[in-house]
């Protein structure tokens, strides 16, 4: 028998959405028995050259009010790279967008509604990290900024938030 709460999970997902992207998306590479859950509203966007790694499952667009039709976005731009370390859960009116070239990994997280996280280099949101409301991560201000002689000062840097590796100095 199921239970009510997983009919309704599976009820709640766009049906299209998770076989195209579990069996067909060339992007998409997981482990066995992993998948993406995209509840309808989930927007996804890939460039042919970006993927997702899965090692754990995706859950999009969660926790919306009966009857919403509330979207959340993921965007991965050309090249981009998004490793899924840990269960993760993107709340309704989330963005995750990883552009050009960066690397964004995530370990088990819950992403509160109206959170938008923004990758331009290389992000690490480590294991057991709870974002709240209208959060907004980056890890570059997405504009250039030049000293007198023409030099750039404002390079995207690695950003690490949670569970992050310690650094031995010797």
């Amino acid at each position: 028998m199921i239970k009510m709460g997983k009919l309704q999970r599976l009820l709640s997902l766009n049906p299209f959405a998770f076989i195209y992207y579990n069996f067909f998306c060339r992007n998409i590479i997981r482990d066995k028995g992993k998948f993406v859950l995209p509840n309808r509203g989930s927007r996804i966007e890939l460039d042919k050259t970006a993927k997702i790694y899965l090692h754990a499952h995706m859950l999009l667009n969660i926790n919306k009010y009966p009857y919403s039709k509330a979207e959340c976005y993921l965007r991965l731009r050309k090249n981009a790279e998004l490793n899924v370390n840990g269960n993760v859960s993107l709340c309704y009116g989330g963005t995750i967008e990883v552009h050009n070239n960066a690397r964004l990994n995530i370990g088990m997280c819950f992403i509160q509604t109206g959170t938008v996280i923004i990758c331009a280099h290389v992000m690490t949101i480590g294991q057991g990290c709870l974002i709240a409301r209208m959060a907004y991560i980056s890890d570059s201000d997405h504009h250039r900024v030049v000293d007198d002689q023409g030099n750039i000062t404002n390079w995207p840097k690695e950003t690490f938030i949670g569970d992050k590796k310690r650094r031995v100095v010797k």
